[in-house]
């Protein structure tokens, strides 16, 4: 079986329609129950992604689910990571400039935007 990052982007580019789709969907469960159970790991898990495919495709479906997921699960406890990280790494600050609101707080929302937004 491959590792939990290489599976993830797997079935990212997978057809839903497929075997590969079934047989990698279990990455997007086992990200899924990290962000609840072990946001720590969530949350490298996202960074491994990340280093591993920095394409637009995957940089959006990563905004779209696992970010913003953890910011919406785990907001304050994660925005300085985000933060710190996003001046570092220029692809994950355009990855958190893709993230949307949903049901982040107003304050850890606003810091969000001020760290997608640096330059």
């Amino acid at each position: 079986m491959m590792p939990l990052a290489e599976t993830w982007i797997a079935l990212q580019y997978a057809n839903p329609s497929t075997d590969a789709h079934e047989s990698n969907f279990w990455a997007h469960n086992e990200v899924d129950s990290l962000l609840t159970s072990d946001p720590d790991r969530a949350w490298e898990i996202i960074k491994e992604i990340l280093k591993k495919d920095e394409s637009d495709f995957i940089i959006s479906n990563l905004a779209a689910g696992p970010l913003e997921d953890l910011l919406v699960r785990h907001r304050e406890d994660y925005i300085e990571r985000i933060e710190q990280y996003s001046n570092i790494n220029h692809r994950f600050r355009t990855m958190l400039y893709m993230v949307w609101r949903n049901d982040i707080s107003e304050a850890v929302w606003a810091r969000a935007q001020r760290a997608a937004s640096q330059n």
